[in-house]
């Protein structure tokens, strides 16, 4: 396609990334790149853009491009550099602690009947595994769309909660932690809604055979430097945390004994399976709503999720591949679930696609849109493809 119009100014792009970085509060900066975005006009000559203090906003006015016209523009940008804070909404990545990124060594220790015992002390019950239809499925290069050969190893992990019913996590309530546990393990399992399930005693359960498929993740998207995932039942494993994880006051989310497992058994995965660490996500970051162009259909861990604690990166740091390759949206509704804690990688997401319609000569509506029309068609093609089979998603 050809481009709409020349491409928007260096200094139009620095206007947008300069005033962004002195806003604060990460939900109203990313209220002021989104507004950069629809404001941007290709090739229209003798428009101004000017910026509002109050609330923060980029808006498109009409001015000659000399004399008084020139001075209002420079003295509305120059009350916004008085007034506007300094503190960047996004720390620089050398203010995130290290994270070994070295694939763990774990190994097989001893495996009986009903339960298998790994070098790093993770124990998996595996009395109730199920067994489904056989992990096979294909990627999209990020570059070429192109289908890669049939797979059957794993390329990520995604973490669930299961917003099923909770006791106080108190010794006065044992029975019921202990009932609540079992119905939630019977339910799992009848319904082969995940991999491994950890219950609020940091028992890990093996619910189906890690070589099979899952019903967890439905119509979801995540990607890496050099493959785009469709679907994730077939091509991630899921694990999920007996907890509640919305933003009520009855939430529970993981208690320590359950991160500890958690650890051990990301370590096992990682290593047996040469899992990159970018590719350990969860279900708010990858759930998405294929016939509103949505992201967050399902907001479990949307927040709070322990990755540093697990040995992982800050995956909320992360663009969000359903945004930045295929140009989904999300509403108020998105982030109230999520308890208005606006993960930086939504603004990361955001002036991707800004930077990204301006190197296309879009202005960003088009480009959205270009983008979800190219996930309309792979999402068919991925359909077409008989290697995955049906997917489908339990309501957890």
């Amino acid at each position: 396609m050809a481009p709409a119009g020349p491409l928007p100014s260096e200094s139009y792009l620095r206007l947008v990334e300069r005033h962004g970085a002195r806003i604060a509060d990460p939900a109203a900066r990313l209220r002021f790149v989104r507004s950069a975005r629809e404001a941007y006009v290709p090739g229209l000559p003798g428009w101004a853009y000017v910026v509002r203090s109050d609330p923060p906003a980029i808006r498109v006015r009409r001015l000659p491009l000399g004399g008084a016209g020139a001075l209002a523009v420079l003295l509305l940008l120059g009350l916004v550099r008085a007034t506007a804070t300094r503190d960047a909404a996004v720390p620089p990545a050398a203010s995130i602690r290290p994270v070994n990124q070295a694939l763990p060594r774990v190994w097989l220790v001893e495996k009986t009947g009903r339960q298998e015992l790994y070098s790093n002390g993770l124990r998996i019950e595996e009395r109730h595994a199920a067994k489904t239809s056989p992990r096979r499925y294909r990627a999209f290069a990020r570059r070429s769309f192109e289908l890669s050969e049939p797979r059957t190893r794993p390329a990520g992990i995604v973490f669930h909660s299961s917003e099923s019913p909770l006791a106080p996590f108190e010794a006065v309530h044992n029975a019921r932690l202990k009932h609540q546990g079992s119905e939630l393990l019977e339910y799992v399992v009848r319904n082969a809604a995940y991999h491994f399930l950890i219950d609020r005693f940091g028992r890990v359960f093996r619910v189906v055979a890690e070589g099979d498929s899952a019903n967890h993740a439905g119509n979801s998207v995540w990607a890496d430097a050099e493959w785009i995932y469709l679907n994730l039942n077939h091509s991630f494993l899921a694990v999920s945390f007996e907890a509640q994880t919305g933003t009520g006051s009855g939430s529970c989310p993981a208690n320590p004994a359950q991160v500890q497992a958690a650890r051990v058994l990301v370590e096992m995965l990682r290593g047996r399976y040469g899992i990159p660490p970018e590719n350990c996500v969860t279900h708010a970051q990858v759930s998405v709503n294929a016939a509103s162009h949505a992201i967050g259909y399902h907001t479990d861990w949307g927040r709070d999720f322990p990755f540093r604690e697990i040995g992982l990166p800050d995956g909320y740091r992360d663009a969000l591949p359903s945004i930045t390759a295929f140009g989904f949206g999300y509403d108020a509704a998105f982030l109230t679930a999520i308890g208005g804690q606006v993960w930086p990688g939504l603004l990361r997401s955001e002036e991707q696609v800004l930077r990204d319609a301006a190197a296309g000569g879009l202005t960003p509506a088009a480009y959205r849109k270009r983008l979800q029309r190219w996930y309309r068609e792979l999402a068919a093609r991925a359909r077409m493809d008989n290697t995955q089979g049906e997917d489908h998603e339990q309501g957890m």
